[in-house]
């Protein structure tokens, strides 16, 4: 783990497993080192109905 980086492990957990087989977009409003949607992606492949996961990032910096 690099400089400046937490562990997320265990910090993001799954609260319903999927009925019907989907795809998801998840949205993460800053990506720096990438961690948060490391994790999140961790826990969601979990899902046997997952199928897709897309991601979409939005960084605004002064």
């Amino acid at each position: 783990m690099d400089r400046g980086q937490k562990d997320l492990s265990g910090t993001i957990i799954a609260v319903k497993k999927a009925k019907r087989p989907f795809r998801l977009l998840l949205i993460d409003d800053l990506y720096s080192t990438g961690e948060t949607i490391t994790e999140c992606v961790k826990i969601l492949r979990q899902d046997q109905n997952l199928r897709n996961i897309y991601i979409l990032t939005m960084t605004k910096t002064r």
